[in-house]
């Protein structure tokens, strides 16, 4: 496996159920933990492996950043715990 510095990933998640999702950033996290990862999607859930969230919109002359946030570990531990939640299996009955 290459070490790149840099990995960016435009809704490489957005295929997956939660559980694998999960398991694609942690294998990424444990395999590259030098790498800086950008990644573009639209789950929460993603933001429990990311530090940092950048929000863009669009204007007439293109896009702009409209919020820059730094993800807390409070709320990164929320993402991931409503993360498994989600990707359990629904109780039969």
């Amino acid at each position: 496996m290459q070490r790149p510095d840099i990995v960016v990933m435009d809704e490489a998640t957005a295929a997956l159920d939660p559980a694998s999702q999960d398991e694609l950033m942690t294998l990424l996290r444990e395999r590259l933990p030098e790498a800086t990862v950008v990644s573009v999607g639209h789950r929460p859930e993603l933001e429990a492996f990311h530090d940092r969230k950048l929000v863009l919109a669009l204007h007439s002359e293109g896009a702009r950043l409209v919020r820059d946030e730094s993800l807390q570990s409070p709320f990164r531990r929320t993402a991931q715990f409503l993360s498994r939640l989600l990707s359990r299996e629904p109780a039969t009955g």
